[in-house]
């Protein structure tokens, strides 16, 4: 019935908003509480294990922090956010392979995400792939030409790779 849906939906409205406005306030603790008694009540909403998965990454606790994200992204698997949430993740994890796999769906349904350029570049900067990290931070530096860890991880790519003047335009941009 059209009530039922609208007490649905206003339900996991206020879970959502009430998650949200304790992790504005800084409560992490009680957003994660909140959001897990919304999955309770909404076990097939995308949208609260995303916000809880992300919850445990502010928590430093990558591994619940996968473990959420990923039930998010079975439940939306077009959903860019989530996936570049579990690619944040699992760089973080120091697990750059499934880093990269995760970032490269990501930027593949949103090719104007400059982050998710960004965050491959990172991820490749790590694997010391210092040519497809610059390539992939270029792309993040045309569409967020004000992101300042763009420069510095291009800068420090170009270094390695001993382009000593590029790198030092990329450090002056940063400085500015």
């Amino acid at each position: 019935t059209m009530i039922g849906t609208l007490a649905f939906s206003q339900t996991l409205k206020e879970f959502r908003e009430k998650g949200h406005n304790a992790f504005k306030n800084g409560n992490i603790d009680e957003a994660i509480q909140i959001y897990k008694k919304g999955i309770e009540t909404f076990p097939k909403d995308a949208t609260l294990y995303n916000n809880l998965g992300w919850m445990y990454y502010l928590k430093d606790d990558y591994k619940n922090a996968i473990v959420f994200l990923q039930k998010a992204n079975n439940l939306e698997p077009n959903d860019a956010q989530t996936l570049r949430n579990i690619a944040e993740s699992y760089y973080v994890s120091n697990n750059q392979d499934s880093a990269l796999v995760y970032a490269n769906q990501a930027v593949k349904l949103n090719d104007k995400d400059g982050y998710g350029y960004f965050l491959k570049g990172k991820i490749l900067m790590e694997q010391q792939k210092y040519e497809l990290a610059i390539t992939e931070l270029d792309k993040a530096a045309t569409l967020n030409p004000d992101g300042s860890g763009i420069y510095e991880k291009r800068g420090f790519s170009k270094l390695m790779l001993e382009q000593y003047e590029e790198a030092i335009k990329d450090f002056n941009t940063l400085i500015k």
